[in-house]
């Protein structure tokens, strides 16, 4: 049964059954039909201004009363009073889930043309609207208040505090990309971005001396790169570093040729490197912990 507008009566009106039944009968029918499910809630109708279209169990009691009322587990509002746009709430009263959105695509063997479940964003254009540009903000996920996911318009993704895992179920570790399992990790970011194969089985970049570390239980084995103590900004190897955790240890190679030798190496290392002789030879120096540095061999 469909509602009618009710009818506003005068005084000494003459009332007819056929006014009666369409102001009154029929009303009263149409509200018992939403009320029995009958028919559909408020089909062509309108939530006005400060309304809220609230779901309310009597079995429910989330006791989240500064959100809703503790016996409603779902509501449909508008974001924001002046600017428009739907909220959709869902509330658990215990650890359920609140808020569900499901789709089911209507064939056995969905193509690759039509997602089940589609999320969509626009932007206004005169009357109309258009596309987002490339950097403009779409999709964002919030936990509790500020984004800790940031989607933007060509498709582009901000993960704000947490990491990204692939191929396994566990929990990402911040800042990091883990791909297969907990141990395989890329860090990307900070003053030394690493590459983790195994629990500190890493590669490392360190920023700050342009210098790449190959780490064996935490400990280097191989490094290379400028920065290397006693060298004076130059390129330079070290391997089978002795344990200290410096790239001072172990067998270094320095690359750039010098005027004057390096400091000696951790005890049982040792380091090579070129220095002129002054008379416009280059000679191969070796340097251990202790003593006078050691020629290997001189230019022809």
């Amino acid at each position: 049964m469909a509602w009618t507008t009710p009818r506003t009566w005068v005084v000494n009106e003459f009332v007819t059954a056929s006014l009666l039944n369409t102001h009154v009968r029929d009303n009263e029918n149409a509200l018992r039909d939403y009320l029995l499910g009958a028919q559909d809630l408020l089909s062509n109708g309108k939530i006005g201004s400060g309304r809220s279209l609230l779901f309310q169990d009597s079995d429910v009691a989330h006791g989240m009363t500064t959100v809703q009322a503790t016996d409603v587990y779902g509501a449909l509002a508008a974001a924001s009073g002046t600017a428009g746009g739907i909220q959709l709430t869902g509330l658990s009263d215990v650890d359920a889930i609140a808020l569900s959105l499901a789709g089911y695509i209507g064939t056995a063997t969905p193509g690759g043309t039509n997602p089940v479940i589609l999320l969509s964003g626009a932007k206004k254009n005169g009357t109309g609207a258009q596309a987002l540009a490339a950097q403009d903000f779409n999709i964002g996920i919030s936990n509790g208040g500020g984004y800790v996911d940031k989607f933007y318009g060509d498709g582009g993704l901000n993960i704000v505090g947490g990491g990204l895992s692939v191929g396994y179920s566990g929990v990402p570790t911040a800042g990091a990309l883990s791909i297969g399992d907990a141990n395989y990790k890329g860090y990307l970011n900070g003053a030394a971005p690493t590459i983790q194969f195994d629990a500190n089985d890493d590669v490392s970049y360190d920023r700050s001396n342009n210098r790449w570390s190959f780490l064996i239980g935490g400990t280097p084995v191989f490094q290379i790169g400028a920065g290397f103590a006693g060298t004076t900004g130059g390129a330079g190897i070290t391997a089978g570093v002795d344990g200290s955790g410096g790239p001072n240890d172990g067998c270094v190679i320095i690359a750039d040729e010098r005027t004057t030798g390096p400091t000696a190496p951790s005890l049982g290392g040792c380091k090579l490197y070129l220095i002129d002789n002054g008379a416009g030879k280059t000679k191969l120096m070796a340097q251990f912990n202790a003593g006078a540095a050691q020629q290997v061999a001189i230019q022809p």
